[in-house]
């Protein structure tokens, strides 16, 4: 009974990952994030994407 409950608490991460990584592609494409890594340094790219 507890390796089912584990298996679909998993199954339902699973299914909201792809929606979150669907989401920040959508942004990237939005924000054209090749243009600011060639404006901007390695640095600021960086910070940008570790803040969601």
């Amino acid at each position: 009974g507890k390796t089912e409950s584990t298996s679909q608490k998993r199954k339902s991460d699973l299914l909201r990952q792809p929606l979150g990584k669907r989401k920040r592609v959508s942004f990237g494409g939005h924000l054209s994030p090749e243009l600011f890594d060639k404006s901007l340094p390695p640095n600021s790219p960086l910070k940008r994407g570790a803040i969601p």
